[in-house]
């Protein structure tokens, strides 16, 4: 037997093994390996590399925690891999603040940005707020000129708004889709 044979024969043992400790009910799944086993191996719509079957396999990692880990990766389009997931590695993103600002006293609407900065600070993120380089000199057109430009460059972008329909924040709104650019959450 070679060695290419003996591989082929240990990936398919790690995905019978998988697909166990993985709850899969082999009657009714659909699986293949991409393009040769030991590649990426389809289950129905998931994906896994060998990498990981293999470490989950050993390892005996829960059924939760690798689809736990699966979901982060697609809600927040990482590619941080298992091992550095279950060790609480989590990717860091630039989030950019909406909130209304005008219309209200400016002291309360600092207040709201220091405390989301705060918690997306604590999140592990970067906070990117519109009050850190706001020009008191330049009107509120050019001020979001500034802001279109600094919003394009974040990951995503919270609304911690308590009022949804502000101008401010469907404006905020309207450039975040159009940038492609998804809501956050805190965890």
């Amino acid at each position: 037997m070679t060695l290419k044979n003996n591989f082929t024969l240990i990936c398919i043992d790690y995905e019978t093994r998988f697909l166990k400790q993985m709850g899969f009910d082999s009657e009714t799944t659909e699986v293949y390996w991409v393009s040769e086993p030991g590649s990426i191996l389809a289950i129905n719509d998931y994906f896994f590399s060998f990498e990981d079957i293999r470490f989950i396999v050993d390892e005996k990692i829960k059924e939760d925690k690798v689809f736990e880990w699966y979901d982060y990766c697609l809600e927040n389009s990482s590619k941080i891999n298992l091992k550095s997931y279950l060790s609480g590695a989590r990717d860091k993103f630039k989030v950019y603040l909406s909130a209304p600002i005008s219309g209200r006293p400016l002291m309360e609407a600092m207040s709201d940005f220091i405390q989301a900065k705060i918690l997306v600070m604590d999140a592990g993120h970067t906070p990117i707020s519109p009050l850190d380089e706001i020009n008191y000199d330049k009107d509120w057109i050019d001020n979001m000129e500034i802001e279109i430009e600094r919003q394009s460059h974040c990951d995503k972008i919270w609304f911690f708004s308590p009022i949804p329909d502000d101008n401010e924040v469907r404006i905020n709104k309207a450039i975040a889709k159009s940038f492609g650019i998804p809501e956050f959450k805190l965890p």
